[in-house]
């Protein structure tokens, strides 16, 4: 076993998870690299798939959000534009329902998505969206793009350098690529080990095996072939708040409070093809 950002095989044990599948208790033990601080969810072949067969039509991330939505494009007016401008190609992997796609193809995008369910291609079409279900890593992309956007997806991702050097493949030469991820400090891991049933609330684990921090990220885009790497402002929204008895609400808040604490925060970039 190696490290998913680095590739080293300085690896030890960190903390153990407990999970209740569709079949069974699940205790798995997540890995922290010693040379890139990496934290990751080993998973076999078998348990990647059992946890991509979530990605259905009650997947949560397939949801409608308005607020979401409002946010997203924003993001493509501020971010997006004054690095790529319009008519540029763009790849969308991990296309969901399509908020980002749709964004990008209103600010005159000629935007694509991919994604692993068939769901969600479906929900993508529906709206008029060019989307398409499939394997990443070995279907055909019809690069070269100016773009390439992961959105919430490296997190999911058995092999995230695998797909970074796959969108490096069809990006052309100093193309963009643009990628948002939950990031974790050591902190968020402590309350885990006290009760590894948090795991689940605090990482989104299992759906989640990776867990990048700023370090862990640089390592892993250096190692796939990009550069140039610009920083931008956690990308944070509140969506309309659930309906919860007040006992489930207060803990919905401790739990936040502790992942704030623990130095939880999304990372959000943009970087560029080098060579």
């Amino acid at each position: 076993m190696t490290c998913p950002a680095c590739g080293s095989a300085a690896l030890r044990p960190f903390v153990r998870f407990r999970f209740r599948l569709r079949t069974r208790t699940w205790t798995p033990r997540a890995v922290e690299c010693t040379a890139c601080s990496h934290r990751f969810l080993p998973t076999t072949e078998g348990e990647q798939r059992e946890i991509e067969a979530g990605y259905g039509g009650g997947y949560s991330g397939f949801r409608a959000d308005p607020v979401f939505d409002a946010v997203i494009r924003r993001e493509v007016r501020e971010r997006l534009l004054p690095a790529v401008p319009r008519g540029s190609r763009l790849l969308d992997v991990g296309c969901g329902n399509g908020v980002f796609l749709a964004a990008a193809t209103g600010e005159g995008y000629a935007a694509r998505g991919v994604d692993v369910s068939e769901e969600s291609a479906r929900l993508c079409r529906e709206r008029g969206l060019d989307a398409r279900a499939g394997d990443f890593l070995t279907m055909p992309l019809d690069g070269p793009y100016d773009a390439v956007t992961f959105w919430d997806v490296m997190e999911h991702l058995r092999e995230p350098a695998a797909f970074l050097e796959r969108a490096r493949e069809v990006l052309k030469p100093g193309g963009a690529l643009v990628l948002k991820i939950p990031g974790f400090g050591r902190g968020t891991f402590r309350p885990i080990a006290l009760l590894p049933r948090l795991a689940g609330v605090m990482l989104g684990a299992p759906s989640h095996v990776q867990y990048f921090n700023h370090r862990s990220l640089e390592a892993l885009l250096a190692r796939t072939g990009f550069g140039g790497v610009e920083w931008f402002p956690s990308f944070a929204f509140r969506s309309p708040p659930r309906k919860r008895n007040p006992l489930r609400q207060l803990a919905v808040n401790t739990i936040r409070w502790m992942g704030r604490v623990g130095g939880t925060g999304n990372l959000y970039l943009l970087a560029r093809r080098t060579g």
